[in-house]
């Protein structure tokens, strides 16, 4: 919603005029996807002993879920892409601002369904899945997190 906002009011165009702008974004968006990586490898490294013999999954509470998922969209610069290449083709001079809103939301609805089904179908599947493969999990998520975080802090703009 907030990216649906910020180009209405044209900071998604500004971002994509603005290299430095968009490089700082990328830059801050690249160290939170090592930082969750790192968290990622350190919750997959962590001694056997600390895992619950029988498979209980780890639960974020609603606020850290929220803050994390936030953080994620808004230092991801390719979803201020998304309204700055997709939704100027269908917004043309002079329509209401409700136009706008109302494509945000229809692009909300489509998010929100794709990441609670996405969301709902690992919390099902690390429950019955047992420490030692959610300790396997967390460490291929840690490196490809950190990998990608690298490679989106190394490319060229």
């Amino acid at each position: 919603m907030l990216w649906g906002l910020g180009s209405a009011v044209g900071l998604a165009s500004a971002l994509a005029a603005s290299a430095v702008l968009f490089a700082g974004l990328k830059l801050v968006g690249a160290a939170f996807l090592v930082a969750l990586g790192v968290r990622s490898l350190w919750a997959a490294a962590r001694p056997k002993d600390s895992v619950a013999p029988t498979p209980q999954p780890a639960f974020l509470s609603d606020r850290r879920a929220f803050v994390q998922g936030l953080l994620g969209n808004l230092l991801n610069p390719k979803a201020g892409a998304i309204f700055v290449a997709v939704v100027p083709q269908f917004i043309e001079p002079g329509d209401p601002v409700s136009r706008i809103t109302a494509m945000t939301a229809a692009f909300v609805v489509m998010v929100a369904v794709w990441l609670n089904a996405y969301g709902l179908l690992i919390v099902r599947a690390s429950a019955r899945l047992g420490p030692r493969i959610r300790r396997a999990l967390d460490g291929l998520a840690g490196v490809v997190m950190v990998g990608l975080g690298m490679r989106l802090a190394l490319d060229r703009l």
